[in-house]
């Protein structure tokens, strides 16, 4: 894990030499913007081709490159021609590619999404993109531009370096240890705090994450960043924390030293309603689903009037312990 750790860092290293603009999405992949870069690579297979001989010569592994003009296509590209492939991808070649393929192979669709979609009679990719816009947004909120976007191939956002996200995109809380960490316990604590206050503030802007991100310092001040996209935006603490706690590399707090700790929520929609909250079937239905929402309320206005130390969680009692004593 620790080998792996390093290889990840070495990679977007890498990535960086060919542009500024690097957005990480997992461990080993990322989205790069190249306009600025054409001029010196003189065209974008030139860049892609370079790239590859890069990474092959300087890690020893192949991948995969997608160049298409939006994020959404780039990331479809990149599955075309797995491993070590390069492909183009524009919006017409997307529609007679994908155009007849299930809704679930799009980028940011999960399987309960998609299953949803499927309900209301949107089986292919070109039914979602040719649907009735109204329809859409009375089936799905604001959600339902951003579905028949995606299916016709389109995307406005641009590409951001993940900690030069845009404040309305991003929600995020990180903590620096006074003395380096080698107890696992203690960092499952500390990512469970950082989760619940990203979950709050989630909450107060009415927003849900679609991915979680996890940033952590070694002692020797390596920082390493992993990104985990969820099956459905959510604004539940525990989810945020489950994920993020998944996200810890195995030798962090074992043999290697912690000295900080970061977590994200990134790629947010707007929780506006509650027909889009019915589409996320995941976290957000039945009973339980709704006395949770009603719990997390209550929370929040207590914590609003008293502050944020009126009401914790149980297992950071331990961490509160620990700080009055120190005190």
């Amino acid at each position: 894990m620790k080998l792996y750790a390093y290889v990840s860092t070495q990679l977007m290293k890498i990535l960086s030499e060919f542009t500024p603009l690097v957005e990480p999405i997992s461990v080993d992949e990322a989205f790069l913007d190249i306009t600025g870069s054409l001029r010196i690579h003189q065209s974008a297979r030139a860049l892609g081709e370079k790239l590859k001989r890069e990474v092959k010569k300087r890690l020893q592994l192949t991948c995969s490159v997608g160049i298409a003009p939006n994020k959404v296509l780039a990331k479809m590209a990149t599955e075309m021609n797995k491993p070590d492939g390069m492909s183009f991808l524009d919006k017409d070649s997307f529609s007679k590619k994908f155009g007849g393929k299930p809704v679930s192979i799009l980028w940011g669709v999960g399987k309960k999404t998609a299953d949803s979609i499927n309900k209301c009679g949107y089986r292919t990719i070109s039914d979602l993109a040719n649907a009735d816009l109204s329809r859409l947004i009375a089936q799905f909120g604001k959600l339902g531009p951003w579905l028949k976007s995606i299916a016709s191939g389109e995307s406005r956002s641009s590409v951001h370096a993940l900690d030069d996200l845009p404040e309305e995109k991003s929600i995020s809380h990180e903590t620096t240890f006074p003395v380096n960490s080698l107890d696992r316990q203690y960092l499952q604590r500390a990512i469970l705090s950082l989760s619940s206050r990203v979950a709050r503030r989630l909450r107060k802007s009415n927003f849900l994450a679609r991915t979680i991100s996890l940033k952590v310092r070694s002692g020797s001040f390596e920082t390493i960043t992993r990104d985990r996209t969820l099956s459905g935006p959510s604004s539940d603490y525990r989810i945020i924390y489950q994920t993020a706690r998944e996200l810890l590399p195995a030798g962090y707090g074992v043999e290697i030293p912690v000295r900080l700790l970061g977590v994200k929520a990134a790629n947010l929609v707007d929780q506006s309603s509650e027909t889009q909250l019915n589409l996320f079937s995941d976290f957000h239905s039945g009973e339980s689903s709704k006395s949770d929402r009603e719990l997390f309320s209550a929370i929040d206005s207590i914590k609003d009037k008293f502050g944020e130390s009126a009401l914790d969680l149980a297992a950071l009692a331990p961490e509160r312990q620990n700080r009055r004593k120190e005190k």
